[in-house]
């Protein structure tokens, strides 16, 4: 998901350089994507630390954050 965050990110930029940054950014469907990607990855990311931090605790391993991954 984040890749696919990124990807879309990239379209966008490409929108904006070819538009001369005229067109309005909420209405780019490249970005509106990419926004809703994001918002996924990060679900995924923050379910993914909240199983690996007791485990990590248990076994004296690193705690992470969302923003780690």
């Amino acid at each position: 998901m984040s890749l696919n965050a990124d990807e879309a990110f990239i379209e966008w930029a490409r929108h904006r350089s070819t538009d001369g940054c005229s067109a309005s950014l909420t209405e780019d469907s490249a970005y509106q994507s990419g926004l809703s990607f994001s918002e996924h990855a990060t679900q995924a990311k923050q379910r993914f630390v909240d199983l690996w931090n007791p485990v990590a605790q248990q076994y004296g391993l690193s705690q992470r954050t969302a923003d780690d991954i």
